[in-house]
């Protein structure tokens, strides 16, 4: 699920911030650096969801 997340969603929501970032540059500057939030916010799942699923998920199971 995870994989799916980081794989799809994030990397197109990722993609769809950068298009408006450049189509509307200079009008929305409160969308200024949302593709690099969300860059960062990839990165940092990255790192730390091998952990949580080798320890946290199976747990649940």
């Amino acid at each position: 699920m995870i994989d799916h997340i980081l794989r799809r969603d994030l990397a197109e929501l990722t993609a769809l911030a950068d298009h408006v970032e450049t189509i509307h540059a200079g009008e929305a500057v409160i969308l200024e650096g949302l593709s690099v939030l969300l860059v960062q916010i990839e990165q940092e799942i990255k790192k730390h969801m091998p952990k949580k699923e080798q320890i946290l998920f199976p747990q649940f199971l």
